[in-house]
């Protein structure tokens, strides 16, 4: 979540095209869900697939 937040801060700095949409990392053996993307598709306004 870190790092897609310093892209959308870069992006917006530079004139560059922000993030449209990220997707969460999934496995079925490993079903956790990354809450810190979640909270940051939020309040970003980004799309969480």
């Amino acid at each position: 979540a870190w790092g897609t937040a310093q892209w959308l801060r870069l992006a917006e700095d530079q004139g560059l095209p922000r993030v449209a949409t990220m997707q969460n990392e999934y496995s079925l053996l490993c079903r956790l869900y990354d809450t810190d993307l979640a909270e940051l598709s939020v309040n970003e306004d980004v799309g969480l697939l």
